[in-house]
């Protein structure tokens, strides 16, 4: 039933088959298939319905999570939108999305919107890459953090810690592998799970070959 939904390289860039392929993902409990749908469908609002392909051309991070089916991958999505549901209402939230879609920026702004989800379900009132002045230069931190009860100010940079050798080569090797598999015929599924604090990579291939 996978290789009817997705079958082609094409269907992996269309958020409504992405949604349709959660029914039959197994390692999902139905609870979960039925977030991970109308994850799709959000994500396809948020993120604009030719994302997918826009991010499959340049080599966007996103879609190693896209072409992964395993179960992990899309409670990673459901995730990800929750987060991006709970910040909507904050303040510049579009700077944050605009990271977000930029594949350079991609992991930076994943480092942001942890914390900053977090923060938001606290209570706390945010604001993405807010200007503030020092000494006649202007600076651009991560977050403005804001108090609701006391109004207390408080501004944000987060940073995240430089990869290994090892991280870098491995995910080089993931793509220089996946890219041109992913596009072959017959067409390949790569089960990949690269974690930010391994140093090994581990990846799975099957090969669905078409009548």
């Amino acid at each position: 039933m996978e290789e009817k939904i997705l079958e082609k390289t094409e269907d992996y860039k269309d958020w409504d088959k992405l949604s349709q392929h959660c029914e039959v993902i197994e390692g999902l409990t139905e609870v979960e298939k039925e977030k991970a749908k109308r994850t799709f469908l959000f994500l396809k609002h948020e993120l604009g319905e030719d994302f997918l392909d826009s991010a499959f051309n340049v080599g966007h991070p996103i879609m190693q999570y896209v072409f992964n089916v395993a179960p992990w991958t899309r409670r990673w999505f459901i995730w990800f939108a929750e987060a991006l549901k709970e910040l909507k209402d904050h303040q510049n939230y579009e700077s944050l999305l605009t990271r977000l879609r930029d594949k350079d920026k991609f992991v930076e702004a994943l480092s942001v919107l942890e914390p900053s989800y977090k923060f938001a379900k606290a209570g706390f009132k945010l604001n993405f890459d807010p200007k503030i002045s020092d000494r006649s230069k202007e600076k651009i931190p991560d977050l403005k953090i804001t108090n609701s009860e006391n109004r207390e100010e408080l501004f944000v940079e987060v940073s995240i810690q430089k990869e290994s050798m090892d991280q870098r080569e491995a995910g080089k090797t993931l793509q220089e592998i996946s890219r041109p598999l992913l596009s072959s015929i017959p067409f390949t599924v790569s089960y990949t799970h690269l974690r930010a604090h391994e140093t090994s990579l581990h990846l799975v291939c099957r090969l669905l070959l078409e009548k």
